[in-house]
């Protein structure tokens, strides 16, 4: 067999076993279930799933006013470690150590490590441009997650001005033109309240703002001597 066949057939059968040995290992696991099903962690050529996993959790945890878990050493976060030291030093020192291999051999012919070690090394190439979308993601999520509780926080608070502007106007009955957010001495608040528009002593409009999100504002209608108090629109 001449040099160039035999050169072409050995990457040949390095990308077969690229393809084939996963598709393999997952049919068998799938018919037989052999293998507990944590396996997969140790062989995850995505290992920043498990981090955008347990970090979503914390977020809908620190969303819903809870605590964060944060990380702790269990059998998930352990293969992180394994696929880092499986893609980045056992296949690379496989691959290399089958090249040097190779030219020991009177034919050039590759061992059986070199097709081990191509196969991972081509899988940790295939790792980076999904793990560059899964950080991408990740810190989109992350930033969504601030934005949507500053937002509730924001609604939240409207909601505490509007009660206090509509008890001050049921209580003291004198809301004008000249009445504002500081008659109501509500001195912890955190975003700019302003009021829009008095049509009478029986209905205000007050909006709530956030430097931080110039683009994000709540508007409530406040109707004191109404069925209906209180009322947000966006």
């Amino acid at each position: 067999m001449k040099f160039s066949i035999r050169r072409f057939n050995e990457w040949l059968i390095l990308v077969m076993v690229v393809i084939l040995v996963p598709m393999a290992f997952t049919m068998v696991q799938d018919s037989w279930d052999f293998l507990p099903d944590n396996i997969n962690y140790l062989f995850n050529i995505h290992p920043t799933i498990v981090i955008i996993g347990l970090a979503t959790v914390d977020a809908i945890n620190i969303f819903g006013g809870g605590a964060a878990q944060g990380f702790s050493i269990n059998w998930r976060t352990a293969s992180i470690y394994f696929n880092v030291v499986l893609y980045l030093m056992i296949g690379p020192y496989l691959f290399y150590r089958g090249f040097k291999r190779s030219k020991s051999d009177p034919d050039r012919a590759k061992p059986w490590y070199w097709y081990i070690g191509g196969a991972i090394c081509i899988w940790a190439f295939m790792i980076i441009p999904v793990e560059i979308n899964h950080i991408r993601v990740f810190n989109n999520n992350d930033m969504m997650s601030g934005k949507n509780r500053e937002k509730d926080m924001m609604r939240s608070e409207l909601a505490e001005v509007g009660f206090a502007a509509a008890e001050y106007g049921i209580l003291k009955g004198d809301i004008n033109e000249s009445f504002k957010i500081e008659d109501l001495n509500l001195n912890d608040l955190k975003y700019n309240h302003a009021i829009d528009s008095i049509v009478s002593d029986t209905l205000m409009f007050i909006t709530v703002s956030n430097p931080d999100q110039p683009d994000y504002s709540l508007t409530m209608e406040v109707k004191p001597f109404s069925e209906g108090v209180l009322s947000i629109r966006n």
